[in-house]
């Protein structure tokens, strides 16, 4: 009895059929891109939060140990030299951050000097804490608009605060910065109240500048005033004003929000309108005003 083979001849997908294919995986693409960017974004926002919680708790448990006193005042604010490769003091740095490295494990960025608190290597240590995730990882440089007379670069910081009278007038409002007396979490308490009072939050910085600041975690940290836009608005170079490395407000790279921390340690993600509408209250101790932010 003869036998047949059959051959089946498989037919290959025509140009039509394979852009149909093409055209249905970019649209799942198209789809998919941005709801893993807003997820990486929500991912960067919780790291920002937690890092400057941990920078507000430090600084508390600081206080906690030195009479209620915050940075700036326990023991008399400080302008600590910055030790430079030469080993020299150019009388640079002593911000707050100075004052809570113990308190939030960066004992080791800080030396005593002849009795004087220091940082190591030239505060050039790049310190993931006080970077913002979605600014980037980035060590700090000289930037090429750095007026004359001005400090090594070092370390950068995204984080700070809002000064609310120039730096040298005695008793100023922010609680991280108060020449004189010194502001204490009870005084806090017993005027502003601690959840009431901003603590740390972004500072200003165009995307163009984020590997020259906003500024250095040896600086002061804090910007000079308490608009907060976002980072596309700040003025490029506008935070390198003559002989200061203090940015001109607060900007945030999250949409449409900035993260601020309070005295008490909470965190809360705020409209950049409402804090620059309600600058002069949020982020002053003294203000008995609630506040109640969108």
């Amino acid at each position: 009895m003869p036998l047949f083979r059959v051959f089946r001849r498989w037919r290959g997908f025509t140009l039509i059929e394979l852009l149909v294919v093409i055209a249905i995986i970019a649209i799942l693409i198209g789809l998919l891109v941005p709801a893993v960017q807003k997820v990486r974004e929500a991912a960067a926002r919780l790291s920002s939060s937690n890092n400057l919680k941990q920078m507000t708790l430090g600084t508390i448990n600081m206080a906690d140990t030195n009479n209620g006193k915050l940075p700036g005042s326990a023991g008399g604010y400080t302008w600590y030299p910055l030790i430079n490769s030469a080993n020299q003091g150019n009388g640079w740095g002593g911000g707050p951050m100075y004052h809570i490295m113990p308190y939030i494990e960066q004992d080791n960025q800080v030396q005593l000097v002849n009795g004087v608190l220091t940082p190591v290597n030239a505060a050039t240590d790049t310190l993931p804490l006080f970077l913002c995730p979605s600014r980037g990882n980035r060590p700090g440089q000289s930037s090429p608009y750095a007026p004359g007379g001005t400090p090594p670069y070092g370390g950068i910081s995204d984080y700070g605060y809002y000064v609310l009278v120039p730096w040298n007038v005695p008793g100023a409002q922010c609680i991280l910065w108060n020449p004189g007396a010194g502001v204490s979490l009870t005084g806090i308490a017993n005027r502003n109240g601690t959840s009431n009072t901003a603590f740390l939050s972004h500072l200003g910085v165009n995307p163009a500048d984020y590997s020259f600041g906003p500024t250095t975690w040896y600086n002061c940290n804090n910007a000079t005033s308490g608009t907060s836009v976002p980072d596309s608005q700040v003025p490029q170079g506008a935070y390198l004003s003559p002989n200061s490395y203090s940015p001109p407000m607060l900007s945030s790279p999250h949409q449409n929000v900035n993260v601020v921390t309070f005295a008490d340690g909470h965190v809360q993600s705020i409209s950049h309108g409402w804090l620059t509408q309600n600058q002069n209250q949020v982020w002053s101790w003294v203000n008995k005003t609630p506040l109640s932010p969108e």
